[in-house]
């Protein structure tokens, strides 16, 4: 059975939680196997799009949820539960981290066996990244350190965790939960559940493993699922929604679950090319989706005293697409702990000049 990308695209966005809500934001991130996290408001974001009657505190105050790193060592909301599930999949799996301390001539056991000993020895519970970095047994402290290098490792052999906190703070606390070591099957079958229909590839990319590392269980796992085709290429799925229902027009934040869910990025962007969305370094923009798919892209500017939404409309959007735009826009400002929203709508050549300027800084 063929079918076209815009039905993919919505099939994906139900199952995704964007139609039927989750229940509470554990439900959400236990489901979704974490929401990316390298910015935390958008991960804000990403729950308060998908969870009944969201509020923050439901998130800051929650203590079951933690900072880790996980698919493609990227930073991620987890639950605790699925802590041993991500470390005990993730910590075997070649990283950076790992040639990298191989090329400084250091021995990552030892950095992470003094990070052991500190938490035995100290009383504090939750101690900052600048401490971490003076624990290390090396002269390489500082670079072991940079792009959170060692405290990924540290994650992933389920040594410590980064605490979620209201300012952001970079905060992290020991590991005294593990838990029985989790299996492959366990996050292909959240994966299939929540994101399909989906690719092998696909799999592959938003789990950042080799299909070496997951082929037996991933095959076992596939074997009698159902699936669609497109340009040829097979897309699995477990159970389709029962009912096409979905309140247009819907933003998805930067670095949302579905925007870097899928290697293949022709599910949402129609006609376009995928700089639209996917930039340079990684940035991923936020996406505004209608019945016909992709209409613009979005992010935010924080100001002392206020939000800015800038929306780049990639074509022409009416003025009662605008207004129900600028009332979800609204709705996202309790968010922020600010007065006021402004709302600035770009084109084209508009964008560029602005993005630029966003570049120099």
């Amino acid at each position: 059975m063929d079918i076209s990308y815009l039905e993919l695209q919505q099939i994906r966005l139900q199952k995704n939680g964007l139609s039927k809500h989750f229940p509470s934001v554990e439900v959400c991130v236990k489901s979704l196997c974490g929401i990316q996290s390298q910015y935390q408001m958008y991960a804000v974001i990403s729950l308060f799009n998908r969870v009944c009657d969201f509020q923050l505190n439901d998130f800051f105050d929650n203590t079951n949820l933690i900072k880790s790193w996980g698919q493609r060592t990227t930073l991620h909301i987890f639950h605790k539960d699925d802590y041993s599930l991500i470390s005990s999949i993730y910590k075997d799996v070649d990283n950076w981290v790992y040639k990298y301390a191989k090329s400084l001539n250091v021995d990552y056991k030892e950095c992470l066996l003094a990070i052991k000993k500190y938490f035995v020895n100290s009383p504090k519970l939750v101690i900052s990244k600048k401490e971490l970095t003076e624990i290390l047994p090396t002269k390489h402290k500082k670079e072991l350190m940079q792009w959170s290098g060692m405290l990924i490792l540290a994650a992933l052999h389920q040594i410590l965790y980064g605490v979620v906190n209201s300012k952001d703070e970079k905060l992290y606390s020991i590991n005294k939960e593990v838990k029985d070591i989790s299996t492959k099957k366990k996050i292909i079958e959240k994966y299939f559940k929540y994101y399909s229909p989906a690719s092998i590839s696909d799999f592959l990319h938003w789990a950042g493993l080799k299909k070496r590392d997951v082929e037996v269980e991933l095959s076992k796992y596939l074997q009698d699922k159902s699936f669609f085709n497109i340009d040829s290429k097979k897309y699995y799925y477990d159970e389709l929604p029962n009912d096409m229902i979905l309140e247009y027009p819907l933003l998805l934040g930067k670095f949302d679950p579905l925007l870097v869910g899928y290697k293949n990025k022709k599910w949402i962007l129609g006609n376009y090319d995928s700089n639209i969305i996917w930039k340079k370094a990684g940035q991923v923009e936020g996406a505004i989706l209608s019945e016909k798919g992709l209409i613009g892209t979005w992010h935010y500017i924080l100001k002392t005293d206020s939000v800015i939404y800038e929306v780049l409309e990639l074509e022409k959007i009416s003025e009662k697409t605008k207004k129900a735009i600028n009332k979800k826009f609204k709705a996202m400002n309790k968010l922020f702990d600010k007065k006021a929203n402004k709302i600035i709508y770009l084109k084209g050549e508009q964008w560029k000049e602005k993005f630029f300027i966003h570049q120099l800084g």
